[in-house]
């Protein structure tokens, strides 16, 4: 992004039927949490805080990598998931063209499993309309 966001937020996916076990081990530690926010507490509670969490059920065959204990997501999957949640990732989505053009110059992105996930996601037109050409 060319524009920074001032905000830290911390995105935690976990499979539904967990969803309100990590919710409530992560309030214990936190006040800041939110489970599966909408657009309306995005727009009244989170978006005003530099710091916060939330909680969201982990899409279905989504792309993510183990790294020792720590399951992350995939540059792929993040890419498909700002253009997907636009109530979540609401500060990336006047950076889109930048964020995507920035990625695919800076990293290897396997395309194939982007635009797989983004037809998963129903989002194929739109995130393909977003990879740079070169």
């Amino acid at each position: 992004m060319e524009l920074q966001p001032a905000c830290a937020w911390t995105l935690m996916e976990a499979e539904k039927d967990a969803l309100d076990a990590v919710f409530n081990r992560l309030t214990g530690l936190s006040k800041k949490v939110f489970l599966q926010p909408n657009r309306s507490v995005m727009e009244l509670y989170v978006l005003s805080l530099n710091e916060a969490v939330l909680v969201k059920p982990l899409v279905s065959e989504a792309l993510v990598m183990k790294t020792g204990k720590i399951t992350t997501a995939t540059l792929e999957k993040m890419l498909v998931d700002i253009v997907a949640e636009p109530d979540i990732f609401v500060a990336q989505q006047g950076e889109l063209e930048n964020i995507f053009e920035n990625a695919f110059s800076q990293i290897l992105i396997n395309q194939n499993r982007l635009l797989r996930y983004a037809r998963r996601r129903k989002r194929y037109e739109q995130v393909l309309q977003l990879i740079p050409e070169s």
